[in-house]
């Protein structure tokens, strides 16, 4: 469905019949991209202005004030005290926005203007926090495979809904790292970015990529081509079918319009989990404390302030397209160091030799990241078994008493099941088929023949 839909039949007609009403539309929806809802918004807004200053007509309204024939500024003060009767600030200011816009796409400067009018001051009392990382458990529990990938998405990359609805497949590069997954948001409808940007890019973790890719399996076998489309939706809408087999959910191929449907979904999904709590207008955990969510944990990992900024599409500090597709590889390092903070549900071992064992890995094997990766992986994991089986504190202690002449000579009556090496020959032995039996106190390890 086109989101034409959201103009009215006014707003069409004011379109067709006046110049000026046709230059705001060229303006909004032409160099600045802006949305069918914000077209129809501001013509309302000048219908509106122009009815109260007595015309029927806006293109005459707008010649007047260019010959000065309307004092427009008392018009406006006047219009602002009359449109206040029963009507929030927020509601009075959007119409002067329409209005403001109004003038200035048809020749009139609206600043000297506007700088002598007193608007409306808004108090902003609307309370709202992210989520705790159990809320997000909780709300991911009762979300189902598109849901579930929406929210992650969300929560590991800091995109804005409606930006996030409006992705394509293109959009996200799954190839080019082995964890993570790469996130371009060009200029487009229902995507805000700053002057200075043509695009920003933005990461996700290795939890959010793997639930991607599941939905975007799942969309496969109900018969919608995903993985060869790269014009497919990120995150798709779903029809209800009922059938004589039951009910059956199938993906459509358009994305939701402006969000609408997403956002009564996510409040359905905040009502099971318990976690509808409601401000003085909206919910307290409305879908945009996520973006809050991902700044405060990229914060808590000490992600530098300039990547952060532009990872959600912010002015930033001093960081622009050239920058980013010269220093990529900075962008990535800044990245991996928030994924523990990040994922909700497969937290990944925050282990300081991890990296520091996997380069080691690919300079001797000669291997790629992502299977140096799984192989120290495996080794960290073993360890920790090992170490959870040896909690026993009674021979822990016994085993610290041992004198280094004792270890050696259990070293030399089993060399040929078991020795002791150090940390910097593991990888060899472990190369060869041997595996770790236990880890001494000293940092050695005692292994045995596969």
């Amino acid at each position: 469905m086109s989101e034409e839909k959201y103009l009215t039949a006014s707003t069409r007609d004011w379109i067709q019949r006046f110049s000026s009403i046709k230059n705001l539309q060229d303006r909004i929806r032409g160099r600045k991209k802006g949305s069918f809802k914000t077209l129809d918004l501001y013509v309302k807004a000048v219908s509106y202005f122009a009815d109260f200053a007595g015309y029927e007509d806006p293109d005459a309204l707008i010649n007047d004030v260019k010959e000065e024939k309307v004092d427009v500024l008392g018009l406006l003060d006047e219009f602002i005290d009359a449109k206040s009767h029963g009507r929030g600030s927020v509601t009075v200011l959007s119409y002067l926005s329409g209005v403001k816009k109004w003038l200035a796409v048809n020749g009139v400067d609206p600043k000297p203007i506007f700088a002598d009018l007193d608007v409306p001051s808004v108090e902003t009392v609307e309370e709202d926090r992210a989520p705790t990382l159990e809320e997000l458990k909780t709300i991911l529990h009762f979300c189902n495979i598109r849901d579930r990938a929406a929210v992650l998405v969300a929560t590991t990359s800091g995109l804005r809904l409606g930006t996030l609805l409006s992705l394509k497949k293109k959009d996200v590069d799954f190839d080019s790292y082995p964890d993570i997954a790469k996130i371009t948001v060009y200029r487009a409808m229902g995507r805000k970015l700053t002057k200075r940007h043509k695009f920003y890019t933005t990461f996700m973790t290795p939890e959010a990529r793997k639930a991607v890719k599941e939905y975007f399996d799942w969309r496969e076998r109900l018969g919608q081509k995903v993985w060869d489309d790269p014009e497919a939706p990120l995150i798709g809408s779903v029809y209800r079918i009922y059938t004589r087999e039951g009910l059956k959910e199938t993906p459509g191929a358009r994305t939701y319009d402006y969000g609408a449907s997403f956002a009564h979904q996510w409040r359905n999904i905040l009502k099971k989990a318990g976690l509808a709590e409601k401000g003085r207008k909206f919910y307290k955990l409305h879908f945009h404390t996520l973006r809050k969510w991902f700044e405060t944990r990229c914060i808590d990992a000490g992600v530098k302030a300039s990547y952060r900024e532009f990872w959600m599409g912010h002015k930033g500090l001093y960081l622009d397209e050239s920058y980013f597709r010269a220093e990529e590889a900075k962008h990535i390092e800044e990245y991996r160091k928030a994924i523990c903070h990040l994922s909700i549900v497969e937290i990944p071992r925050e282990d300081p030799r991890r990296e520091r064992l996997i380069r080691r890995y690919i300079e001797k094997y000669a291997v790629s990241y992502e299977e140096a990766a799984k192989r120290v992986d495996e080794f960290l994991e073993l360890e920790e078994e090992r170490a959870i089986r040896a909690m026993d504190m009674e021979a822990a202690e016994e085993m610290a008493r041992i004198s280094l002449e004792q270890r050696e000579k259990a070293k030399t009556d089993s060399e040929d099941c078991q020795r002791i090496v150090t940390e910097a020959d593991l990888e060899r032995y472990l190369a060869e088929g041997w595996r770790v039996q236990a880890v001494l106190p000293s940092g050695k390890v005692i292994i045995e023949k596969a």
